[in-house]
């Protein structure tokens, strides 16, 4: 989005003919229309400020957010004019950051039409559902097709005052949808000259069909669109419309989130075509970082498949089926082993938690250089004589891929898998979990190419997570367009089964003679859990006495 420079001097002169008055009056009317008549609102696109100062006058908390540092410092005199409360903030809409929630968030004068890529102003959508309260409002109008084309199209504008000039000249490109200006800006300087600023603008102009599927897509309610600052609804010779949409998923998120903390959805949709997983493991893997001490990029690595061995070990049904991952590669990480139960209980560790590697091209945690070349094992210890074990080569040593590939190579079962773990900048973990997706032997084609069209355009795990989805959501994005049964909600933690008696019975198994070396040494014995780095010593006495129980 371009930012408005020298023209922001004069904006406000030429901008005049805009009844902000009248325009504050009907977002204030909607905004009541939902209950919200005080609070916290955002203000995305303030230029200098205007309308964040007319509803900060109608008693709202107003937070102004604006990419132009000319705009903004026009909007900062204002308030110090006034004497309001305002807090503007200079950021980029596309990644906008809030200390909190609000309660309503308002964007006007088209200023979303400067957002000239699909992807970019779905991400601008989903940011306003991430920093909205439950069920708040988003307004904002944008301008239309036929503005651009049928009204603009290729026209020069041009006004003359004293204060300052300005040339305009529009262009509509049909095809891409876009709209350009040239603007030529004439400002007076002391000496009664005046200089000449040229700044280049480029709109999109969205189709209303498509606005309204980027509103659903960012995990918002569509409530209304109306022909701007009317009551009438959108038609077609509207120069610009007004949407109203309604935050969704945080109150059922707080539900879960009160009742549990880290926890896996099992899930069946399109008549039991699919069955589906996901999880939240958030506290699973920092327990893991603790305990093992690992680097961010181990974490990652760990992390990702401390989660994948959650969510596959509840797909077992006994309760003393034991589920073994096992990433064995040529990289410094230097494997990595997970176990698990049918409870959603987890552990693991790596050979080399404190590998360090650069980042990747992308500038992100270089997990799949750290695991290297080599292979992934899955060993199911179900009860029978002998535990099933598949192997697979390791596809990219990302994990997520890797298991996609074990499913649809070893077990035939054409599955998704998308995981994620996000860092903090002080080595603690910020988000982690993950999805697994799979299709039963009976599904229909159509089923089939729904959802991998839906995993096609699926954000990352951790961008979802970062947003505040649950595992009811992550479902949600993945399944979008089928009906989601919820069949369990099962809790999931880092649980390390090792004690005392345990590692004495590892002792028992090493035999007399083994013993007695150690025995003979005259020196206690420390021994080391590799699932929770815990440690367990025995003295002499105690080894004595371990000697007498071996046969």
């Amino acid at each position: 989005m371009e930012a408005y420079s020298k023209f922001a001097q004069v904006y406000d002169l030429f901008m005049d003919n805009i009844d902000y008055e009248g325009w504050a009056d009907y977002v204030t009317d909607r905004l009541k229309e939902y209950g919200i008549t005080d609070g916290l609102v955002l203000e995305l696109g303030c230029g200098t400020g205007t309308m964040t100062g007319l509803l900060a006058d109608r008693g709202y908390d107003m937070i102004g957010v604006d990419n132009s540092e000319e705009m903004l410092a026009e909007a900062m005199e204002k308030r110090v004019e006034s004497g309001q409360d305002i807090l503007y903030l200079l950021q980029d809409m596309q990644e906008f950051e809030l200390y909190g929630t609000v309660r309503a968030v308002v964007s006007v004068c088209d200023s979303l039409n400067y957002i000239t890529e699909r992807e970019e102003l779905l991400q601008v959508f989903r940011l306003v559902n991430n920093y909205l309260d439950p069920e708040g409002i988003f307004l904002f109008d944008m301008n239309t097709v036929h503005k651009y084309r049928d009204l603009m199209g290729d026209t020069t504008i041009a006004e003359n005052r004293e204060e300052g000039s300005f040339i305009w000249d529009n262009s509509f490109d049909e095809e891409e949808g876009l709209n350009y200006y040239e603007l030529a800006v004439f400002l007076p300087s002391e000496d009664g000259l005046y200089e000449k600023c040229e700044e280049v603008h480029c709109q999109k102009a969205y189709p209303q069909e498509e606005i309204e599927s980027l509103i659903k897509e960012a995990g918002m309610d569509l409530l209304a669109v109306y022909d701007a600052y009317t009551m009438e609804p959108a038609a077609e010779d509207s120069e610009r419309l007004f949407f109203v949409a309604r935050e969704k998923g945080k109150n059922k998120q707080k539900r879960y989130r009160n009742n549990m903390k880290d926890y896996i959805v099992r899930a069946i949709a399109a008549d039991s075509q699919i069955r589906a997983f996901a999880a939240v493991t958030t506290e699973t893997v920092e327990t893991a970082r603790q305990d093992h001490n690992t680097s961010p990029v181990a974490t990652a690595a760990l992390g990702r498949l401390l989660t994948a061995g959650s969510m596959m070990g509840v797909m077992m049904k006994g309760d003393k089926d034991i589920l073994t991952l096992q990433v064995k590669g040529d990289g410094l990480i230097q494997g990595i082993t997970v176990t698990a139960d049918s409870k959603g209980r987890v552990k693991g560790y790596v050979g080399n938690p404190e590998v360090i590697i650069p980042a990747n091209a992308k500038g992100k945690l270089d997990v799949s250089g750290a695991v290297g070349n080599g292979f992934l094992q899955v060993i199911k210890d179900m009860g029978l004589k002998e535990p099933y074990v598949g192997q697979v080569a390791l596809q990219t040593g990302e994990i997520a891929e890797d298991l996609t590939y074990y499913f649809a190579a070893s077990e035939q079962v054409p599955s998704a898998v998308g995981l994620g773990v996000l860092m903090n900048k002080d080595n603690t973990v910020r988000q982690a979990g993950g999805f697994i997706v799979q299709v039963m032997p009976f599904a229909e084609e159509e089923t089939i190419a729904k959802l991998e069209e839906n995993v096609q355009k699926i954000q990352s795990v951790t961008t979802l997570l970062e947003q505040g989805h649950t595992p009811e959501s992550l479902l949600e994005q993945v399944l979008d367009g089928f009906d989601i049964e919820i069949n369990d909600t099962i809790p999931t933690e880092f649980y390390c089964n090792c004690s005392k008696s345990r590692v004495e019975r590892a002792l028992i198994s090493i035999g007399r003679k083994e013993l007695n070396e150690l025995i003979q040494e005259g020196k206690e014995v420390e021994l080391n859990c590799h699932f929770c780095n815990k440690n367990y010593i025995f003295s002499v006495e105690e080894l004595k006495e371990i000697l007498r129980k071996c046969k």
